[in-house]
């Protein structure tokens, strides 16, 4: 499916699926609750701005890192009631993913979801741990990087039918820097004429380099020793600008 399908569907109020796919960053629970992740942010937002629409959210469930997910906590009502054609939201992260891994569990996010319906749209965010150069079982350079997700975006075209939107990866302090990855999936994006949304370059733009916190201030957590993972804020401000990005892209698509 592409946009312009997706954004027809949305017109005639037909029921939709987005899934997002990605590691910890999109799992979102070291320090928010499960309400307060970007996704289950996103999915508010969407219910406040298409209020002919129930709005409906699944979290899957993680027990192993390296293991695909176990099932899917939900449905949480989000928005609306009655018989109002539904869109569902689907928090596909898993804390550890890389896009090696992401492939090697691909039955988390190609095959029906837990409403028995395929995705519309999928959103992936990875980067975090491909970057982790401490972690030998995860680290791969930007080149291998790239190379991964061309395999994974290969693996969406044969074998699913979803519209694909490409966020690049938020933020890690300067110790495990992400640029390079960030410029991998613009690029891909760009070659690839896919949506694409700035996530990296919206967390750089709040750096301040007094603030606490790796320099996000509130945008992240307390520890001293997590330069990564949301705090409510960050995630809320996050889903902010994807759903934002999400519109515009919509009505390019129209």
């Amino acid at each position: 499916m592409d946009l312009s399908a997706f954004s027809t569907k949305l017109r005639k109020g037909e029921s939709v699926t987005l899934s997002f796919v990605g590691d910890s960053i999109t799992w979102g629970l070291n320090h928010c609750s499960p309400e307060e992740t970007y996704v289950a942010a996103f999915a508010r937002l969407f219910a406040e701005n298409y209020d002919r629409y129930k709005v409906l959210r699944y979290d899957g469930i993680v027990e192993r890192e390296s293991l695909p997910l176990v099932g899917y906590d939900g449905p949480f009502v989000v928005g609306g009631e009655g018989n109002a054609p539904v869109c569902t939201v689907i928090r596909n992260g898993v804390g550890g993913n890389t896009v090696r891994r992401a492939i090697r569990r691909k039955e988390d996010f190609l095959g029906k979801m837990p409403n028995g319906k395929y995705p519309d749209v999928t959103f992936l965010m990875f980067g975090i741990n491909d970057a982790l150069s401490c972690d030998a079982n995860k680290y791969v350079t930007p080149e291998r990087f790239a190379r991964d997700y061309e395999e994974l975006l290969d693996l969406f075209e044969r074998e699913s039918d979803t519209a694909i939107i490409i966020l690049s990866p938020t933020y890690n302090g300067t110790k495990y820097p992400l640029e390079p990855y960030a410029d991998v999936t613009e690029r891909i994006a760009r070659e690839r004429d896919l949506p694409f949304l700035d996530t990296h370059g919206l967390w750089i733009a709040h750096f301040d380099d007094k603030a606490p916190h790796f320099g996000q201030g509130d945008w992240l957590s307390d520890s001293l020793t997590d330069a990564c993972h949301f705090s409510p804020a960050g995630a809320l401000a996050t889903a902010r600008f994807l759903f934002d990005g999400f519109r515009e892209i919509l009505a390019k698509a129209h």
